[in-house]
């Protein structure tokens, strides 16, 4: 029996897009079903901690959150782990590749849902499309820090708690293969100090050793779950970790690239089709 659903949040619970009401009908119902149950859904996401209480107050029920790709865990509201990159390795990774003009915008996370961006390398034209791109996000909008100086002096700061470096390369599907092979070089630089993992037109770099699975683990050893009790959902480089370790209950969105739905055992078209699965299972119990 699946107890507990593991969902990436875009490209995933977030597709298809719905701007105003943040997730589909159809997924909602199926998540409001699933915790009805008394079965739990853990939100595993790229994103940061602000997120996690507008799903929940659509799903109507408190989620656990896994954010910035296992660099923060929240449960029951609270901060339980943070994976933070050090300052040295942050500024290590983030001025020796300032000025490569492949990189249009950077974006850095901070354990007190804090995001600092820096777009040096785009045009006027491109900064203008960025902003009305992020204004018209709606349920999906985040709110930004904007500015080189900020984002250097928070880099500065002793204090600050840094969990992800994330350098964007556009937005165009192109931008992909940019991405991938700049995961690529990440990896071979930094690969002895930092997790990198390719996401769409981005690199998202964590502390060494964090990853989604990994955090999962830490939450659903607590609940006392064995790992086929467990349902993994995603549709990016950052998901392959939870594909890995839970390959047996792993579903690929089929949007995703090809390199990554291989790493799945499952495709799906949207997360209320992994309730198929789920009632198909338990009928052979």
């Amino acid at each position: 029996m699946i107890k507990v659903l593991a969902t990436d949040l875009d490209g995933t619970l977030f597709y298809p897009k719905r701007k105003i009401s943040l997730i589909s009908g159809k997924n909602k119902k199926f998540l409001r079903k699933f915790v009805k149950e008394g079965k739990k859904v853990i939100l595993v996401t790229g994103r940061n901690q602000n997120v996690s209480s507008k799903v929940a107050k659509k799903i109507g029920s408190k989620l656990n959150l896994i954010g910035c790709n296992g660099g923060i865990i929240i449960e029951d509201g609270q901060i339980v782990k943070e994976n933070c990159i050090s300052h040295d390795i942050a500024k290590k990774i983030y001025y020796s590749n300032k000025d490569d003009k492949k990189i249009l915008i950077w974006v850095i996370f901070t354990s007190d849902g804090k995001m600092y961006l820096q777009q040096k390398n785009c045009n006027l034209i491109y900064r203008l499309f960025a902003a009305i791109g992020i204004s018209t996000q709606f349920a999906y909008r985040e709110k930004y820090t904007i500015g080189e100086k900020k984002l250097e002096a928070m880099l500065d700061d002793e204090n600050s708690h840094i969990i992800k470096i994330m350098p964007c390369y556009g937005i165009r599907k192109r931008c992909r293969v940019v991405a991938q092979k700049a995961t690529e070089e990440f990896i071979k630089e930094y690969g002895d100090i930092s997790e990198a993992v390719w996401s769409n037109t981005a690199v998202e770099i964590m502390a060494k050793g964090t990853n989604k699975a990994s955090s999962l683990k830490l939450i659903t050893d607590d609940m006392c779950v064995n790992d086929d009790e467990i349902a993994v959902v995603g549709d990016s480089g950052n998901d392959v970790s939870l594909f890995k370790e839970y390959y047996n209950n792993s579903f690929v969105m089929s949007k995703a690239p090809d390199a990554i739905k291989k790493e799945a055992k499952y495709e799906v078209n949207s997360v209320s089709d992994i309730e198929k699965y789920i009632n198909e299972k338990e009928k052979n119990l």
